[in-house]
């Protein structure tokens, strides 16, 4: 550093300057970020906060020259605003049952001839409420002494509990549907006349799920005989008995057939790769995930193809926008054009044949070009930016991410099991966590068997009504018609 007059001339090396640079760089990326998480939509927010998701470094792009725009001609005609119309009313449903409220006209009706009524109908309601349905088995006296005949008791679904299948079933729903926590429904019972004690209610939970995990471990075996399946993982915080006052973090591992829609969904104490082996050890076919490095090892395995989720690679580049927003543009908009083409072929209901003919014949050439644009610019770029990760991501798991355009039974992405996840972040703000690891399992059994009612459109509560009562009476190996994707065509 030399000063000369009055006038400071500051001279430093080239890279001392290229870590000035990366410095400014880096903090206008920490803004954008923060910026994002502060202003931006929901969605955004939840994405830079995912604790799910390998986290990116910051660091600093090369300049890359803005890609060039495809040109587009477009024509309109302007149409006058239509005024709004008036909100159409609720629709009340024909089966459910008529209070019928008569009004005669105050003028004197007699000799008149009824002609019809005009009717106004309107939603109402009536409070919860409890009764008792009382058994009773007539007793007879045989002659001379000799004994007594009784009716006999049908199999209850549980003998030993002064509570029938309907409060257990409307327990669950709320609990694990409705994310009501128990202790709030002990509050609403006592508003409608019936006080139960905590443990009491804690025990039909307990009992009742261990009641249906002969069809949670249905499910299982039905889902590994599938061809395509998808899997995730979420946390769940579990009290520790060993850490007193301090919670554990497991893991519920989901995993989904889309073509059958079935949820199965497991808890573990960890997320490392114990348990996907266990789990997967003897299944054969398509299995689609993120980028969770545990997935890799069934790379080895010829009876598992893998396939990736593109819906995770676009979010790394959407995450990226702070640090190169050029390149993450061009990427996001390559793949948006691959999900127009996957929605059309949705709205058209088209046949498989059709489904994979339009993906080669469209899909294919752009991924060609993603790909193409993927290994030159990865020669550009910082490896530990976020562009440079985000472009690292993508071409060490290419032949994964597009492997869903060589089968039409495959997906884009993996974001059909993610909807089977947000239930239980839900139920995570309700309950904040699980008592032990046995409650653990018991609610991931019970969230495989709601989801699964849900994606068939099965009333949950009608279900496990129909289940807790049918079960005592059937053997191990006459149960299917009772799991969710029997249950409606059978009821």
């Amino acid at each position: 550093m030399q000063k000369k007059g009055q006038n400071e001339l500051i001279t430093i090396n080239k890279s001392e300057y290229d870590l000035l640079v990366f410095q400014v760089e880096t903090l206008k990326y920490q803004l954008h970020k923060i910026q994002k998480m502060v202003y931006g939509a929901k969605s955004e927010r939840r994405e830079l906060i995912d604790p799910l998701q390998l986290s990116m470094d910051l660091g600093l792009a090369a300049p890359i020259p803005t890609p060039p725009q495809e040109k587009e001609e477009i024509s309109y005609t302007r149409n006058k605003p239509q005024q709004k119309s008036q909100p159409a009313r609720l629709p009340l449903p024909a089966d459910l049952p008529r209070k019928i409220i008569d009004i005669e006209p105050e003028e004197d009706v007699t000799g008149l001839k009824r002609i019809g009524y005009e009717i106004t109908e309107q939603l109402e309601m009536i409070n919860a409420q409890f009764y008792v349905k009382q058994i009773r088995r007539a007793k007879y006296a045989k002659p001379d002494n000799s004994g007594v005949v009784i009716g006999q008791l049908p199999l209850l679904p549980f003998p030993k509990w002064s509570v029938g299948a309907s409060v257990i079933a409307h327990i669950l729903v709320s609990k694990y549907l409705d994310h009501l926590p128990l202790d709030r429904q002990l509050k609403m019972f006592k508003r409608y006349g019936m006080d139960v004690a905590n443990s009491t209610i804690y025990d039909w939970v307990m009992k009742s799920i261990d009641m249906l995990r002969v069809l949670h471990d249905r499910q299982i075996q039905y889902n590994l005989s599938r061809s395509y399946l998808q899997n995730d993982e979420t946390p769940i915080k579990v009290l520790d008995k060993e850490k007193k006052g301090s919670t554990h973090l497991g893991y519920f591992w989901v995993n989904y057939s889309p073509l059958e829609k079935v949820v199965v969904i497991n808890y573990s104490k960890g997320r490392s790769a114990k348990f996907p082996i266990e789990f997967f050890k003897e299944y054969r076919g398509y299995l689609q995930t993120d980028g969770y490095g545990v997935y890799d090892m069934f790379s080895t395995r010829e009876e598992i193809t893998l396939v990736g989720c593109l819906a995770h690679a676009r979010r790394y580049f959407i995450e990226a926008s702070g640090n190169d927003k050029a390149r993450s543009d061009y990427f996001v908009s390559k793949v948006q054009k691959l999900y127009q083409l996957e929605k059309e072929l949705r709205e058209a209901n088209a046949k498989p044949d059709e489904v994979l003919k339009q993906r080669q014949l469209h899909a294919v050439p752009i991924l060609n070009q993603i790909k193409d644009w993927l290994l030159a610019n990865q020669k550009q770029v910082t490896p530990q930016s976020a562009i440079g990760k985000a472009i690292y991501y993508s071409l060490t798991r290419w032949d994964k991410l597009t492997r869903y355009t060589t089968d039409a039974i495959l997906e884009i992405d993996n974001n059909l099991i993610e909807n089977q996840i947000r239930p239980i972040a839900l139920g995570r703000k309700n309950f904040l966590f699980c008592g032990n690891h046995d409650a653990a399992q018991r609610a991931a059994i019970i969230y495989s068997l709601l989801a699964t009612c849900k994606q068939h459109e099965i009333n949950p509560y009608e279900w496990l009504v129909d289940v807790f009562e049918k079960l005592p009476t059937r053997k191990v190996n006459q149960i299917d018609d009772l799991l969710p994707q029997n249950w409606k065509q059978l009821n």
